[in-house]
């Protein structure tokens, strides 16, 4: 991460901040980055990344790494908020019937129509009382 992040491009991570603004929370051992461990429940989980520094719009192919440990991640509906409020679905209900260690990707969107600036919101819904699981960490890289 920590190479990554010193390449140059713009990177914001979310991780370990419990729905709080990332911006106020960085992990000891990657102090250029912010961590998440937010619990993926029966109920809507939201974790917040705010952008400062980036001008004008968003680019036409944002990347959005998502690291989420569940145990049914075919139950999880995930959405990017954009700052306008606009919604884009990451990952929708996927019934594979397989069981796996959660969602570990990276989607790609056009984000050309938001303006880049302000906080954006990662979106997880559809967990059960049956399963359960937690977001480990998301990035935004512009």
């Amino acid at each position: 991460m920590r190479n990554s992040i010193a390449s140059g491009p713009t990177y914001t991570v979310a991780a370990g901040n419990q729905g709080a603004d990332a911006s106020e929370h960085s992990p000891a051992r990657v102090p250029t980055a912010t961590t998440v461990d937010l619990p993926i429940e029966e109920a809507t989980a939201d974790s917040r990344i705010t952008v400062t520094g980036v001008p004008g719009r968003g680019p036409a192919d944002l990347d959005i790494a998502v690291e989420i440990v569940h145990q049914y991640p075919d139950d999880l509906v995930v959405d990017l908020v954009a700052p306008d409020g606009s919604v884009h679905r990451l990952k929708g209900e996927e019934f594979t019937g397989g069981w796996d260690a959660g969602i570990h990707r990276i989607f790609g969107i056009d984000t050309s129509a938001v303006t880049a600036g302000g906080t954006w919101k990662l979106r997880v819904a559809g967990g059960s009382e049956y399963f359960s699981g937690h977001l480990d960490s998301w990035a935004l890289q512009f």
